[in-house]
């Protein structure tokens, strides 16, 4: 069964004008990420797109099963052009954007300058540019035996290399936007 991750736009004319924008700058995760030339990736290129399987709507912004490079890019179309609301059941009482999945359940996008501090709330952070690492899944284990330590010291030194090129690529379209947008004198943006 597959899945979809959306960003709501504050209009159409606001999503139109990210993916023109994204037409224009998008790179793929198979060169953003250095896949190998023979990736069925670099072959089958996966822009950002408003037709993905669920939860579509008029406005949205989105990919079918995004992988870390796809999330974090909506996660940084939400900083820009995306729809705000409170999350008063997780104590965010500043409008906000979100991520969505399928159309169902709502991740915040939380500026760091927002965030309370709380635990509940700390896997919705992310920084000046809407970055947050990707996810680190065997921190939040209470106990690693021996025989996997090795390998998460693997998986630590890819996270820790994706991190940097996401990241970068991040820097790189938030920098090319707000340059856009500095000139023309129209601002989509409306970052707490």
């Amino acid at each position: 069964m597959g899945w979809s991750m959306s960003v709501p736009s504050k209009s159409v004319k606001a999503r139109d004008e990210m993916l023109t924008f994204l037409g224009e700058h998008y790179r793929d995760a198979a060169v953003v990420l250095a896949f190998p030339v023979s990736h069925w990736r670099h072959q089958h290129p996966k822009p950002p797109s408003q037709h993905f399987a669920y939860g579509h709507s008029e406005s949205k912004i989105g990919f079918d099963k995004p992988n870390d490079y796809e999330t974090a890019i909506l996660r940084w179309v939400a900083t820009k052009v995306g729809m705000r609301r409170k999350f008063k059941d997780r104590n965010i009482l500043a409008p906000v954007p979100w991520l969505n999945c399928d159309g169902h359940g709502s991740s915040p996008v939380l500026p760091r300058a927002l965030w309370d501090g709380s635990e509940e709330t700390a896997g919705n952070v992310v920084d000046e540019v809407g970055w947050m690492g990707v996810d680190r899944w065997w921190e939040q284990r209470d106990s690693i035996t021996e025989a996997v330590a090795g390998k998460l010291l693997g998986f630590a030194a890819e996270a820790d290399k994706k991190d940097a090129a996401i990241r970068a690529e991040i820097v790189r379209l938030d920098g090319l936007w707000e340059s856009k947008h500095a000139v023309s004198g129209f601002i989509t943006s409306d970052r707490p």
